[in-house]
């Protein structure tokens, strides 16, 4: 069995001139009730009967389904499941040409308000209080003292200090940061430092 690719699906959907319509979220939660009312998974050909008019590359479109082929050959039958249930199979398809279960697709993470960097204070003016902080992903990220909480503005030399950020691109493209948690440490006495 082969797995049908992501990454495929838009091969399939040019051969037509048009592209196919994202499916409406009402009808792939109706497509996700009805497989799951199977068991999770069934034949494909099964399956387009029900909802006619739907097509694979639109299927692909959407992370609610999986589809398995059970052969090399063109034309061959076809599975959907819903993600991380195991195809059904008939007698004769070989144990050998089932397919291994693949973990889920990462997920797509990158910064925002909810998901902060975490870097240093590289470059620091202590004249015109501010800098440039190094992130993984994110260097030359601008900082100004305006954007440190006040219990640290009277710190003059903020070189080295490690922050919490959340990243903001401004309208001509540059790197700073909006909301910063600067990060401390016990500093051995009994208080604590700027890590």
């Amino acid at each position: 069995l082969a797995l049908l690719d992501r990454e495929a699906a838009p091969v399939a959907a040019a051969k037509s001139e048009e592209p196919l319509p994202e499916l409406e979220p009402e009808k792939i939660q109706a497509m996700v009730d009805f497989l799951d009312e199977q068991g999770g998974h069934m034949d494909y050909g099964r399956f387009a009967n029900q909802f006619p008019g739907v097509k694979k590359a639109q299927l692909m479109q959407c992370d609610a389904f999986s589809l398995v082929q059970e052969s090399d050959r063109p034309g061959g039958r076809w599975q959907i499941t819903l993600p991380g249930v195991e195809p059904m199979f008939t007698e004769e398809t070989p144990e050998d040409a089932r397919p291994k279960q693949l973990p889920p697709p990462p997920v797509a993470v990158e910064p925002s308000e909810s998901l902060w960097l975490i870097g240093c204070v590289k470059k620091w003016d202590p004249k015109k209080q501010l800098g440039f902080m190094i992130a993984d992903g994110a260097d030359d990220v601008f900082i100004h003292r305006n954007d440190l909480p006040p219990e640290i503005h009277g710190v003059k030399n903020m070189m080295g200090v490690e922050m919490a950020f959340e990243l903001l691109i401004t309208e001509e493209g540059k790197r700073r940061v909006k909301t910063v948690r600067p990060l401390i440490q016990p500093n051995g006495k009994g208080g604590w430092q700027l890590r």
